[in-house]
């Protein structure tokens, strides 16, 4: 994991994260996704503007996990919310 990516809202798409369960609405599609505790604490660490070993930092802090598995659920959250077009990566 590449500890500068950053990531933004892609246009069109608006959260909804003080909610004990977090949504993205993805209003040029006009979907919606619930997020589970892990993806809500995630969204607002990216919501805050933290880079990806910010997010791992604090959802350590938040959750019992084994890192390497903490790490590869981040980086695959991640992943999916970008192939959705959900979030974008900030360009450095």
């Amino acid at each position: 994991m590449t500890a500068a990516r950053r990531f933004i809202l892609a246009p069109g798409v608006l959260a909804q994260a003080s909610l004990p369960e977090a949504i993205l609405l993805d209003a040029r599609a006009g979907r919606y996704f619930a997020a589970n505790p892990v993806a809500t604490a995630l969204l607002r660490a990216l919501l805050a503007g933290a880079d990806e070993a910010a997010m791992l930092a604090t959802l350590r802090q938040q959750f019992e996990a084994d890192e390497e598995v903490l790490r590869a659920d981040v980086l695959a959250c991640l992943d999916d919310w970008v192939g959705r077009g959900l979030i974008v990566v900030v360009p450095d």
